[in-house]
């Protein structure tokens, strides 16, 4: 006889998916970087730091002073361009995914660790 879950058990089985999630935090090599690669770098590196940001390395970030700042994604310049309505960026092509942008807020919020000499 098959035995239906109780909202308890559901209850119980999405705590834990959450926790798992969580405790993994954002992996910015496999996660992050991609995202920065493919949708801010042709406009936002050293020969072309359009609105004087440049998002090539985490020096480069950190020279602007509001652009990232790490653990709190809601104060940072970049979550307020990416995100909204009608996000101001990137100017040129599609605006980030939901998940994009939650990635980024992710790992912003997690301390935004860069690994030396990544991007």
């Amino acid at each position: 006889m098959k035995r239906a879950f109780t909202p308890v058990d559901l209850a119980i089985f999405t705590l834990a998916l959450m926790l798992c999630f969580q405790a993994r935090g954002v992996d910015f090599e496999r996660e992050v970087a991609p995202i920065l690669e493919a949708k801010c770098l042709s406009c936002h590196n050293a020969s072309d730091a359009e609105g004087d940001l440049v998002l090539d390395s985490r020096q480069s970030v950190l020279e602007h002073p509001d652009a990232i700042i790490p653990g709190e994604a809601a104060a940072s310049y970049l979550v307020d361009v990416i995100t909204g309505p009608s996000p101001e960026m990137p100017e040129d092509g599609e605006p980030l995914s939901g998940a994009e942008v939650s990635l980024i807020e992710g790992w912003i919020n997690e301390g935004a660790e860069w690994p030396d000499g990544r991007i």
